[in-house]
This record gives structure tokens, C-alpha cells and sequence, in this order.
């Protein structure tokens, strides 16, 4: 699982650069986007139907994005978030959905 500090120094070092592609992801949000799956794939759909049969929040879920800190993507790395944008905030919440995840509490944190 990539911690999102090393993948924080990672996208630092990497220009924005637009790909030749105007409809190719840039590697930066690639590299995002496979983290956030490396880290769903421990949340299988099983997880998510039990949250959802006993109507309960995702505690594990969002302890382990606070621990990795993808929840602090958008707070400036000064006061020890990893300072991303907007666009990889929303990638973020995109790939939870996609895996099959519910990205409303993660969402919310990211909104606060």
C-alpha cells in the first residue's frame, strides 16, 4: 500500500505536465488512482454490505484514509496535510465509488 507521503514526494517532483493525449489521465493521477485502489481492495464489497445491513458508519474505512492520509489532501502541507488540489481530491473520491466504495465520508471530511 502506498503511503500517501511517499507518493506525496512523488507527485512533487513530477511537472504538471498535459499529456500529448488531451484524453489521457496525466501519470499524477494515475499513480493516485492505484494507490486509492491498493488501499480499497482491503474493503471488499462484503464490508461495505454489512455497513450497509447494519446501518453503521465506515470507522475502518476512514481510519485508514486518516492514517495514510488521503483525507488530508487538500490541507496545505504547512499545517501537515499533502497540499493536492482540487483535482486529485476529486480523483480520490472518484476511485473510492469506483471500487465499489462509499465516498461520503470521506467527502464530508474533505469539505470540514
Amino acid at each position: 500500500m502506498d503511503n500517501a507521503n511517499d507518493l506525496q514526494s512523488r507527485l512533487n517532483a513530477q511537472p504538471i505536465a498535459t499529456p500529448a493525449d488531451p484524453f489521457e489521465e496525466p501519470e499524477r493521477l494515475s499513480e493516485i488512482r492505484h494507490a486509492i485502489a491498493a488501499l480499497c481492495a482491503d474493503f471488499p464489497d462484503s464490508y461495505w454490505r454489512g455497513l450497509d445491513e447494519q446501518r453503521t458508519y465506515p470507522e475502518a474505512f476512514v481510519r485508514r484514509l486518516t492514517e495514510t492520509q488521503w483525507l488530508s489532501a487538500l490541507i496545505p502541507e504547512e499545517y501537515g496535510g499533502l497540499g493536492l488540489g482540487i483535482t486529485e481530491a476529486a480523483v480520490i473520491l472518484q476511485e473510492i465509488n469506483h471500487q465499489g466504495g462509499n465516498a461520503g465520508p470521506a467527502h464530508a471530511h474533505k469539505c470540514t
